[in-house]
């Protein structure tokens, strides 16, 4: 059996050397210029890719935008009607409660009241929230709604 001496290892590794093949310049520059395409090619998909979506997105702000503008209006239209039903409710309420006043100090007096469904005459006996209970002379009880009172005497 023959043991390789340490020349011939040595030769070995001198024909198998790890050392880059110089290539020339205009190969080098053709992978590089086939290289760029690509990456080009790969970025201006994800660029229209993009422009659809932010296309999409603006026809959605777009819409959302116009949404809110119509939401608004109505809030404003109904700002206005809350602030005319509430100065209607306070005017009613401050009227309710002069008339609940004033029959709440002539309890149990006689009192004549004259409604739109009439003269009621008899004794004040009883205050609702929003109506008076009047005794008749007859012993009938009329409840009369305080907003079908015109005058009391």
């Amino acid at each position: 059996m023959k043991i390789r001496s340490f020349r011939t290892i040595s030769s070995i590794r001198k024909k198998t050397s790890c050392k880059p093949k110089k290539t020339p310049i205009s190969k080098q520059i053709k992978r590089l210029r086939c290289y760029v395409i690509k990456v080009t090619k790969s970025l201006s998909k994800r660029i229209k890719a993009l422009s659809k979506k932010v296309s999409f997105l603006l026809a959605a702000t777009v819409t959302l935008q116009k949404k809110v503008d119509q939401l608004t209006r109505a809030q404003q239209a109904n700002e206005s009607q809350i602030a005319l039903l509430t100065s209607q409710v306070q005017t009613l309420t401050a009227q309710t409660l002069a008339t609940w006043t004033l029959f709440d100090g002539r309890m149990g007096t006689q009192i004549v009241i004259a409604t739109d469904g009439g003269t009621v005459s008899g004794t004040v006996n009883t205050l609702g929230t929003n109506y008076v209970q009047i005794l008749e002379p007859t012993g009938d009880i009329v409840l009369t709604p305080f907003n079908n009172v015109i005058s009391v005497v």
